[in-house]
């Protein structure tokens, strides 16, 4: 009995990890539009409304176009006042946006409250001010969320962005759902971490989503 019990604790992990790792945001279909990004599972639950559609030709430029200015938009995050010379931890996702010039979204661990953790938005060429992310639910007993935010390179999503270019020239009417997106969860009993950059390719006929490691190695593609 005590292994059929952990057996389907350890699955309910599981799918609750894989609805988190793979949302599926809804489609646009209007130049000018809102788009809501949202993350809910039972351990967190975040909500950031976007809108597209500016008349600035800056919106014209994608957020994947050059890996040093990615470089340098994670440098002024971690160089800000009340981050300044401490440890970043990231807390299960990390979001690349690719319309009205590029917008970032990643939730960050308050390095002095550590209980607390934040969301941080990267819009209009420069970092808002920061929002907070509530957490709640038993997974948090079981799952941990948290990883180094220096393990990670955003210009990695460049890096990315170019494979999924290259892939889409053999799919019929394939374009990407312009966003990729990076999760990280470690489940405690199995010791099993799972952490890894994502993308989708919307095909004619089918779709096609692609996983990479942390370092924006390909791993596979899956038809869905």
């Amino acid at each position: 009995m005590a292994a059929l019990l952990m057996f389907c604790s350890c699955e309910q992990i599981n799918q609750s990890f894989e609805q988190t790792r793979h949302p599926r945001p809804e489609k646009s279909g209007a130049t000018m539009h809102t788009e809501t990004e949202s993350h809910s599972t039972s351990s967190s639950a975040t909500t950031t409304i976007v809108e597209s559609g500016s008349a600035d030709p800056s919106a014209n430029r994608s957020i994947f176009e050059d890996a040093a200015t990615l470089d340098r938009i994670q440098s002024e995050l971690e160089n800000l006042p009340q981050f300044r010379g401490k440890k970043l931890m990231l807390y299960q996702t990390l979001y690349f946006y690719d319309f009205q010039g590029g917008r970032i979204s990643v939730n960050i661990q308050n390095p002095d409250t550590t209980e607390n953790i934040d969301q941080y938005v990267y819009a209009n060429g420069k970092w808002q001010e920061p929002t907070p992310v509530k957490t709640f639910g038993q997974l948090q007993q079981e799952v941990d969320f948290l990883m180094p935010l220096n393990r990670i390179r955003f210009a990695t999503a460049k890096k990315i962005n170019d494979v999924a270019n290259e892939k889409i020239k053999d799919i019929p009417g394939g374009k990407t759902n312009g966003f990729i997106y990076f999760n990280c969860m470690r489940i405690k009993r199995l010791n099993k971490t799972e952490a890894g950059w994502y993308l989708q390719i919307q095909g004619t006929r089918s779709d096609l989503r692609l996983n990479f490691d942390p370092d924006g190695n390909l791993k596979e593609m899956k038809q869905q």
